[in-house]
């Protein structure tokens, strides 16, 4: 009896795969730390769980990602953030941020509607190209505080 295709081992089989981990934003700039203080990209690989490729895409990122760290207003959140994406239209985020702060000093009530509705008075108002759904999707990312920079 013939074995099918898919019980013909591949090339090296016995080696386990790893799984997919992406380190936060503080997580890699203690790699680069590390990596400046001397410890080896072989031994970070195996303390990280992170592949050599990683370690190395992280030191070409270096300047990009130790500047983004030091200008972030809260450190703490930089332990839960993965990525270097800003807001896509950072004037409206600042100005409707200043908006709800105003608001909020007067007292005044805000739902997630009202929010959404001057968001779009907000865009027209600062000609911003193109389309955005202010929907409740957009809202959720909006009100976390790692999608924005509060300063």
């Amino acid at each position: 009896m013939s074995k099918r295709v898919k019980d013909i081992p591949v090339g090296n089989s016995e080696k386990k795969k790893r799984k997919h981990l992406s380190l936060s934003i503080a997580q890699k700039v203690e790699v680069l730390r590390k990596l400046d203080g001397g410890v080896s990209v072989k031994c970070l690989t195996e303390e990280c769980g992170v592949g050599t490729t990683t370690i190395y895409d992280l030191k070409k990122q270096k300047d990009k990602l130790l500047k983004f760290y030091s200008d972030s207003d809260n450190q703490e959140l930089m332990k839960n953030r993965k990525t270097l994406h800003r807001a896509k239209n950072e004037d409206l985020d600042c100005v409707l941020i200043e908006w709800i702060r105003q608001q909020r000093s007067k007292d005044m009530p805000l739902t997630g509607l009202l929010v959404m509705k001057q968001a779009r008075i907000y865009h027209e108002e600062l000609n911003i190209e193109g389309k955005c759904e202010y929907s409740e999707g957009w809202l959720q990312k909006f009100k976390t505080p790692s999608w924005y920079q509060v300063s």
